[in-house]
């Protein structure tokens, strides 16, 4: 059993890995890991190895989703800005990432889309670096 996790662990490093900057990557598993190395653990096996890597979607339309997902919920800042900056590492344009927003505002409000909107826009002052 313990094999099966250590892969399930190591699939989804590399997944998020594909997601983002390494020291961006590296920064939040020392953050989560430091505070609750469980929640780390199913972060990698069951949300990056078994959702993100599931076949199906690509990781580009399953990242469109999550960004729709937590703007929907609302009071997730923190993980929307984290998940700006993934999305524009996969290559998806600011133009589409604004986009969803406005998407949301259709189906969960106007102040889940513009709370959504103004955290993106921080995100997004920042170049790219890759």
């Amino acid at each position: 059993m313990t094999d099966q996790v250590d892969e399930r662990r190591e699939r989804g490093l590399r997944v998020l890995q594909s997601m983002e900057e390494p020291r961006v990557v590296q920064g939040f598993l020392d953050a989560l890991g430091g505070a609750s190395p469980d929640l780390a653990d199913l972060l990698l096996g069951f949300v990056c190895a078994d959702l993100i890597d599931r076949p199906g979607l690509s990781v580009r339309e399953k990242e469109l989703i999550t960004l729709a997902v937590i703007a929907a919920q609302g009071g997730a800042d923190r993980m929307l800005a984290t998940h700006v900056g993934a999305a524009r590492h996969l290559g998806i344009s600011d133009e589409d990432i604004l986009a969803v927003f406005i998407h949301v505002a259709g189906y969960a409000g106007f102040p889940r889309a513009i709370t959504a909107t103004l955290v993106a826009a921080e995100v997004l002052r920042v170049p790219p670096t890759s």
